[in-house]
């Protein structure tokens, strides 16, 4: 019986040791034959997300743009303002040129920048969509209390009412041509909101350069990390084929146990046999 069991060890021995020796071929074979389409991966999803940083800086640059756009008519329709007030401390007949000022260009000047704003609007809408889904790369913090886009269509409805305004100005003015006073008020409340739009203005751009200065290091990583990932990939190749050749090394330890104790039961089998025919001759 104990003969049996011995003989039982070392052929599982030598069965398991056989097995690791297969799983550390098949291994070795899996390391080297992936490792080409692996790093192509790898260096494929760097190259998109270098892309799409690309992408995101493009559109940021676009969204800026049309924010310089918006605020140089601002800029506009304050000096406008500005200038007309000064007209109305100066000479009281330029209030017809003011009144037409007022119902036309004006209003157009402000739709004009309303339209730019719209634009930026819908470029700062991808790019809020392309920096969430990025904010995963180092050094990309995204979550503003307000989307770009969100508070660039705020700027945008804010002047809505402008051309209106404008409008009741001028019927206000056509009514009463003697209230300069108080229209000088009113196209001071004017300016100042103009003014508070403008600096808004001002503030976004300043925000998008920040953007773009850390997408430029983003992208800078990435081609640091591009640069690097063929030689990880063949120093973890290399780290697991030691490891897989140690492994075989230790099964070949096994199977030599294994071979040794089955060969140990075959010759010690012969001699438990003769002692048995010995006993019984005795006994006879």
């Amino acid at each position: 019986m104990k003969t049996f069991f011995t003989r039982m060890i070392g052929l599982m021995l030598i069965a398991g040791a056989i097995g690791g020796l297969v799983i550390s071929g098949l291994g070795l074979w899996g390391v080297w034959y992936f490792k080409p389409a692996f790093t192509d991966s790898l260096l494929g999803s760097v190259r998109l997300g270098r892309e799409t940083l690309r992408s995101t800086a493009n559109g940021l640059e676009l969204t800026q743009q049309s924010l310089q756009e918006a605020s140089a008519s601002m800029q506009a329709v304050q000096n406008t303002l500005e200038t007309t007030v000064k007209t109305f401390q100066d000479s009281q007949p330029m209030l017809d040129s003011v009144v037409r000022l007022l119902g036309k260009s004006l209003p157009d000047t402000v739709m004009a920048t309303q339209n730019s704003l719209n634009v930026a609007r819908q470029s700062a809408q991808l790019v809020d969509t392309i920096l969430e889904a990025v904010s995963f790369f180092p050094g990309i913090e995204y979550n503003p209390e307000v989307p770009l886009n969100e508070a660039i269509g705020q700027i945008a409805a804010s002047l809505t009412d402008l051309p209106a305004t404008f409008i009741e100005m001028q019927k206000g003015m056509k009514d009463a041509r003697g209230n300069i006073e108080i229209i000088q008020a009113d196209l001071a409340v004017v300016t100042g909101e103009i003014s508070q739009i403008e600096t808004s203005l001002d503030e976004y751009q300043t925000t998008i350069s920040s953007f773009q200065d850390t997408l430029k290091e983003v992208q800078r990583r990435l081609g640091q990390a591009e640069a690097g990932l063929p030689g990880l990939v063949n120093g973890v190749a290399w780290g697991l084929t030691v490891f897989l050749i140690w492994m075989a090394i230790a099964q070949l330890g096994l199977l030599s146990q294994g071979w040794e104790l089955v060969s140990r039961d075959r010759k010690s089998a012969p001699v438990e046999r003769s002692k048995e025919t010995d006993q019984a001759e005795k006994t006879d």
